[in-house]
């Protein structure tokens, strides 16, 4: 990459715009930036780091404190490069955030970050984070790449040289990709931390469940100290176990047969007394029943003696069941004959309403007939009354439309106020807040250099220009605002922008449709008022809708009294006609009526006839008496009956129960004489030793089994760990030492892990690039040497740096060089390591290095070995930039670009 033209604008200590055209510097050589302490020097090299990755060179300064304090508020602030590379020709240009007048009025507004690439075929990049890709791409490098082996920033060269090892394998971790050795190391390392977690659990595993094993009674548990030792000890309380438990088992069979054999005695000694005791209980029984039967017997002979009294009243009954249906006939005539005198009767009461009625109906048909032809016109009356009762109530309802409309464009337009006067308040309050923190961070800004001053001591380089001496620092102002309080300004300040941009809208939208609503409010006032402005509209509005009310309340009558009449002839056109059908059926009606009084007057006569006919052959007058004789002599015949029935059942019941009870006591004596007498509590006594034996056996055997299946249980479990055991032991055995190595913590041995081992490999080919430049800065004195031995086996080493003395021959840590040994060091390592990255990056070729360094700690002879050193960077068409004040240098480099700078109107260049 090589640098063709530089322009800044507004941009640091450069308050206009500057433009350096540094392909007048040549191809090949040195060149010195030099200047007062403060002019702009390091800007060069920020403008162009910023240019191509969106950052300064440097850590110091960030994007935000890049506007130049100096410049017109008017002035935009951009950096833009043109630089080749590979033959091509590539511009890019970017501006930093920063707070400038607005276009529109007189306030402030923030300009956002922007960034463009131009690619040598025309075509644009223009969003920041793609120009940035873009440029990592083209050059194959990223800004901290870049700023390792083509930008070396002020303050950056110690880091390395005095680093330890856990700092540089951080640095050399991103600059020569080692993560993927570092993750291997933290791989390895949880793998043999988890087999060392599986393995703590499994012996304790195993120990819970030795613990758990169950012995014989009187056998103590024997200390064990291996799973081999463990499982055989298991293995013979399982084997005793067993055969104690099929000794019991047989024991326990034989019990059971005793037990058998003792409870089939005691139950037929008890079958014998239950014996016993029923045939004394039968005889009992039998005495008692015989008594009962001689009383039941003499009970059904007085039975027998009714029989000739059963049969009187048998026979009355029949008697009287003839005669039943001639007295259900009298019963028929007698209500036959009620019910056609009772309708006559109606028919006579019917034919006195019809006539009545008829007169009715023909007074009232001639009523109809005649206020029919009164209301003959009624219907086109109603519709004439609608259709004007419905265009005024139209009318009021676009007039209530209207005053709806003048009441909404009302609260619109005080919406409208109240947001405008918001507006205002919010604007006044992002302009001021806007003011203030441009005061406070063009304040911060001008202080940099005084906070950067403070800590400035003599003898100690300056971290901006590299002078050792300070003879004129920085004085930083008081109650000058600090970062954070500059952060809080712009905070409330983009808080209140974003307040303002919103009210703004929110004001807009209300006057959009304020406008929208006037226009249609105007509209509707000429249809409905005529030529009427929105002033008067109100008054005019009532008026005309008083007047439609008014309207409205007539024609409702009007229309309800049309409608009546209207319904009326509906009702009549309706009712004529039925009430001339009904007439005609009452005439009709009548006449049948007459027919029917005349037959039910001769029926009723015949139906008398008939019953005294039937009367005089009968004994009671009605069926009721009849049957109530009926049910008198039924209720003695069956009283009489039942007590026989009765009798007759005791008697059978009684002797049959005699011979039952005969029988129960055959069989019983019968029983007793086949049967031997037993010693029911001799058998008894045996029974319970049995039991008591039975229950202990069950009890023994129930603890063996218990035991024997929680033993085996174990014994499985047991088998099972000792296998994951074994086999997370195996891989445990060699992980350990892996591990161990791949980490560095071998016990005894130095601490290097993997990563170390490979970045040391690095790190010697850094050094021997590095010593090419140091043996001729130190005039062959001194070489750099990674430390080879650790000087403690507890921290990580490998990475160390002493430096050999080769006057003297010692060799000793490299923090014992003075100030100017140091520099050399440094510079040497971090050229070094310059040429090393850029090797190792896939032969990318930067034509152009920058050196921003401080050269004032060096005597005449180490600055003369520098430049010598530096001069070889340049051959095969390398330009290399130095920042340096020291004279010495002016003297010795030939191309120079100087800055100046005003103390009121910022820097400028020469060539």
């Amino acid at each position: 990459m090589r640098p063709i033209t530089l322009t800044m604008s507004a941009f640091g200590p450069y308050a206009g715009q500057t433009i350096l055209e540094m392909d007048k510097l040549g191809k090949q050589g040195l060149y010195l930036i030099t200047g007062d302490t403060g002019a702009g020097k390091t800007t060069i090299f920020d403008a162009i780091a910023y240019a191509l990755y969106g950052q300064a060179s440097g850590n110091v300064r960030e994007a935000g404190m890049l506007r130049s304090k100096y410049a017109d508020p008017k002035t935009l602030t951009f950096v833009e490069l043109t630089f080749e590379y590979g033959g091509k020709t590539y511009t890019v240009k970017r501006n930093p955030e920063y707070v400038r007048p607005s276009k529109k009025g007189d306030g402030l507004t923030k300009q956002k970050a922007e960034a463009e690439l131009r690619y040598p075929d025309g075509r644009v990049l223009t969003k920041t984070k793609e120009v940035t890709s873009a440029v990592e791409e083209i050059l194959g490098l990223t800004r901290e790449q870049f700023s390792q082996i083509a930008m070396i920033a002020q303050g950056d060269f110690l880091k390395l040289l005095l680093a330890k090892t856990e700092e540089r394998k951080a640095i050399f971790r991103k600059l020569f990709k080692t993560h993927k050795y570092e993750a291997l190391q933290e791989k390895l390392r949880e793998r043999f931390n988890q087999l060392e977690r599986e393995k703590k659990l499994l012996d304790q595993s195993l120990e819970q469940y030795a613990a758990g094993i169950l012995h014989p009674e009187g056998q103590e548990q024997k200390e064990t100290f291996s799973v081999e030792e463990i499982l055989a000890g298991l293995r013979a309380i399982i084997s005793q176990d067993e055969e104690t438990c099929h000794s019991l088992k047989q024991e326990l069979e034989r019990t059971e047969q005793e037990l058998a054999s003792i409870s089939q005695l005691i139950g037929k000694g008890e079958t014998r007394e239950r014996t016993e005791s029923q045939l004394k209980a039968q005889r009992i029984a039998l005495e008692k029943e015989q008594a009962r039967k001689a009383e039941a017997l003499a009970a059904f002979e007085r039975e027998q003696a009714k029989v000739p009294e059963r049969e009187h009243a048998e026979t009355v009954i029949q008697e009287l069941t003839k005669q039943l249906p001639a007295y259900e006939e009298l019963r028929q005539l007698a209500q036959e004959t009620q019910n056609k005198e009772q309708e006559r009767e109606k028919q006579k009461e019917a034919e006195r309403r019809l006539g009545y009625h008829i007169a009715e109906l023909e007074d009232g048909l001639s009523q109809r007939r005649k206020e029919q032809e009164a209301v003959k016109n009624a219907d086109l009356e109603l519709e004439k009354t609608e259709n004007n009762r419905q265009k005024a109530q139209e009318a009021s309802q676009r007039l209530k439309a209207l005053a709806d409309q003048l009441r909404e464009l009302e609260e619109t337009r005080k919406e409208l106020a109240t947001a405008e006067a918001e507006y205002e308040k919010v604007s006044h309050k992002a302009k001021g807040l806007l003011l203030t923190y441009d005061e406070k961070n063009q304040a911060f800004l001008d202080e940099q250099a005084g906070l950067l001053a403070k800590n400035l001591k003599q003898g100690e380089p300056c971290p901006v220009c590299g002078s050792i001496e300070h003879p004129f620092p920085a004085r930083p102002r008081e109650n000058a605002p600090t970062e954070d309080q500059v952060n809080r300004a712009k905070e409330e300040w983009e808080t209140a922008a974003e307040q303002q941009s919103k009210a703004s809208a929110r004001t807009a939208v209300i006057r959009g449709r304020t406008e929208s609503q006037e226009q249609e409010v105007l509209r509707q006032i000429q249809l409905l008022l005529g030529q009427c402005g929105l002033e008067e509209a109100g008054i005019k509005l009532e008026e005309k809708m008083a007047e439609t009310k008014e309207q409205l309340s007539r024609l409702k009558a009007e229309k309800a009294a049309a409608l009546s009449q209207a319904e009326k002839k509906k009702a009549l056109e309706t009712e004529i006609p039925k009430t001339q059908q009904k007439l005609e059926q009452e005439k009709a009606a009548l006449v049948d009526t007459e027919k029917a009084i005349i037959a039910l007057t001769e029926t009723a006569s015949g139906l008398r006839r008939k019953t005294e006919e039937i009367s005089k052959a009968l004994e009671f007058e009605n069926s009721d008496l009849a049957k109530a004789q009926i049910r008198k002599h039924t209720k003695n015949k069956e009283a009489l009956e039942a007590s026989w029935e009765k009798a007759e059942q005791d008697l059978n019941q009684l002797r049959e129960k005699e011979a039952a009870c005969q029988g129960s006591i055959e069989a019983l004596e019968k029983q007793l004489e086949q049967d031997s007498p037993i010693d029911l509590g001799q058998e008894r006594e045996k029974l319970q030793d049995q039991q008591e034996r039975k229950q202990r056996i069950s009890r023994e055997i129930q603890d063996t089994v218990s035991r024997l299946d929680r033993n085996q249980d174990i014994l499985r479990k047991l088998q099972e760990k000792g296998k994951e055991l074994e086999q997370v032991e195996r891989e445990w055995t060699w992980m350990k030492p892996l591990s161990e190595t791949a980490n560095g913590s071998l016990s005894g041995k130095e601490k290097i892990m993997i990563e170390t081992y490979v970045q040391m490999i690095y790190f010697d080919k850094i050094l021997a690039r590095a010593n090419i430049r140091f043996m001729v800065m130190s005039g062959g004195q001194y070489e750099l040497k990674r430390r080879q031995e650790a000087g403690n086996y507890r921290s990580q080493s490998g990475l160390e740096l002493d430096v050999v003395d080769h006057y003297n021959g010692t060799r000793r840590s490299i923090k014992t060089l003075s100030g100017g040994e140091s520099f050399k060091a440094s510079l040497s390592l971090a050229l070094g390591l310059s040429d090393e990255i850029q090797s190792s990056a896939g032969g990318i070729r930067l034509d152009t290095m920058f050196v921003d360094e401080g050269f004032g700690s060096l005597d005449e002879d180490s600055l003369q070995q520098a430049v010598r050193a530096l001069t070889q960077l340049t051959e095969g068409n390398r330009l290399v930039g130095i920042i340096s004040h020291v004279n010495e240098l002016k003297e010795k480099i030939d191309t120079q670009i100087t800055v100046k700078k005003d103390k009121f109107g910022g820097s400028w260049i020469e060539f």
